[in-house]
């Protein structure tokens, strides 16, 4: 420690520090402490917000992430997804990365995170409109884009696959290898079952990404340069998945299964010579077509001076991210693809989402809400009081929608009839009638359209105040105005020309 010391400035308290024994006896342990004059400590120890050396397959090891989320969550009242997407996603990252985390876990966590988006507490249950499903699923899926936990778990661990490839000669990798590496082991990480801890799950992860339909082996290519690292059979080098997949008839009759493209491949010349070691010679139809297909696939494979290298299939940059694993696991995880709404980036986020939910019919009108036994005082719809209240009502058939419509069309000069459902409204700026220029504003508008008829729906119900086709139009204009001229880095605009809609 005087050492340590000397070398990097930093002098030890001996009084904050514990000693931990791995592998040896309490009297040596003792002897230890009393030398260097410090605690004896005891595993598991909490090392940089890192629990080290406890069994993270036990559910109860990481009730510190549960336990911050919903300390986290009880002051939040407002910005939800935001939230989610800022905060929450985050807060398990550290874990993610190194452990795997069990499905109760993960199932809690994405509790915790449905139960927070939809505003729910303890005392106060709140109806999941949209299937969580739905929510997490990719943006251009149809969903909000949060993200499955479980996906960024397994996205994190498999980075280790690519470090390990690619810093195979660092501190880690050389342990980590000199550890778990075993001439008969045949997948692409080395891997010992009767070596617990950490690695053995980040090892085993392939198995859970199968039920993805992802192979992480496969996604992991790697560029033949002198063959000393990359391993024949096991590795992917030619073609979109290993020989041992390609050729398995094959792969039972190598002695060595192990083995480098070094060790197969001799001579630099235009054909390279191949040199086999089988338990037997190759004599079976299908082994025979086997072998052809494997010579005609690599006979013109030329080793150079140059070392092997790795390249990750999903990003055009060859280097692994994240975020291109979570990318490929969310477009398999999540089932057929829905509608894609066209979000508006000039528009609020709870704007976008009101319209998001009035395309699945997802809003809580009186049908949907008497349909779920709520207790609702009418059916009627509050801004005409003559026919029952339902999304399509409210927003397309509705007397007083019909009227701030019609509005809306004088108002931006489009000579277009009322759309007959309510996907229609979201599509509208699609048509060739109207200008690119104005397209995004015209999608603008149509959320600021269902942003004030809901609002004034709201205070209709709850504040007994009548509806007002006046207050309507006012409305209309003035929030897309505020919306555009604030979310916007196009020149500012003045509001008698927006009032004229023009340019």
């Amino acid at each position: 420690m005087r050492c340590f010391y000397l070398a990097s400035g930093r002098k030890i308290s001996h009084q904050k520090s514990c000693f931990h024994g791995i592998g040896l006896t309490a009297e040596k342990i003792e002897a230890s402490t009393n030398i260097l004059k410090c605690k004896t400590g005891q595993l598991p120890i909490t090392y940089l917000g890192l629990t080290v050396g406890a069994n993270m397959n036990r559910i109860n090891n990481w009730t510190p992430v549960i336990q911050t989320f919903e300390q986290r969550l009880s002051s939040w009242k407002a910005g939800r997804i935001t939230l989610i997407r800022s905060v929450l996603d985050s807060l398990p990252t550290y874990f993610f990365s190194l452990y795997k985390a069990p499905v109760c876990v993960i199932a809690k966590l994405e509790k915790i995170r449905k139960s927070f988006f939809w505003g729910e507490t303890s005392s106060n249950k709140k109806i999941p409109w949209v299937s969580w499903d739905r929510v997490i699923a990719p943006v251009e899926d149809g969903g909000l884009g949060l993200g499955c936990l479980n996906a960024k778990n397994l996205s994190l661990l498999s980075k280790w696959w690519w470090r390990l490839r690619n810093e195979p000669d660092s501190l880690w990798g050389r342990t980590i290898t000199s550890i778990h590496f075993s001439q008969r082991n045949c997948t692409q990480v080395p891997m010992k079952l009767g070596v617990v801890g950490a690695w053995l799950n980040i090892a085993k992860i392939s198995s859970h990404l199968e039920k993805f339909n992802v192979s992480l082996q496969d996604l992991i290519t790697g560029t033949v340069g002198n063959g000393n690292t990359i391993r024949f059979w096991i590795d992917t080098w030619t073609g979109s998945k290993p020989l041992k997949d390609s050729f398995p008839d094959l792969f039972k009759l190598e002695r060595n299964k192990g083995c480098y493209v070094r060790e197969r491949c001799t001579g630099n010349g235009l054909y390279s010579q191949w040199e086999w070691n089988w338990s037997r010679s190759p004599s079976t139809p299908a082994e025979l077509n086997q072998f052809l297909e494997l010579l005609s696939g690599i006979q013109t494979l030329n080793l150079t001076s140059t070392t092997d290298s790795w390249a990750w299939a999903c990003d055009p940059s060859g280097t692994y991210t994240v975020k291109s694993m979570k990318h490929k696991l969310s477009k398999a995880s999540f089932g057929p693809k829905h509608w894609n709404f066209p979000w508006n980036n000039l528009a609020p986020l709870k704007t976008n989402i009101l319209g998001w939910r009035l395309e699945m019919n997802r809003l809580p009108t009186s049908d949907l809400l008497l349909r779920r036994n709520i207790p609702i005082p009418s059916l009627t719809c509050p801004l005409c009081n003559s026919h029952d209240e339902t999304s399509q009502h409210l927003f397309i058939s509705c007397p007083f929608s019909d009227a701030l419509w019609t509005f809306l069309l004088s108002w931006c000069k489009i000579p277009l009839s009322k759309p007959s459902h309510a996907r229609a409204l979201f599509e509208i700026h699609k048509d060739p009638m109207i200008s690119s220029k104005k397209s995004r504003l015209i999608n603008l508008i149509v959320l600021s359209y269902i942003w004030t008829i809901w609002k004034i729906r709201n205070k209709c119900i709850f504040s007994n105040k009548p509806p007002s086709i006046r207050y309507a139009t006012k409305e209309l204009k003035s929030n897309s105005f505020l919306w555009l001229t604030n979310r916007s880095n196009a020149p500012r605009l003045e509001w008698s020309n927006w009032c004229n809609f023009t340019f």
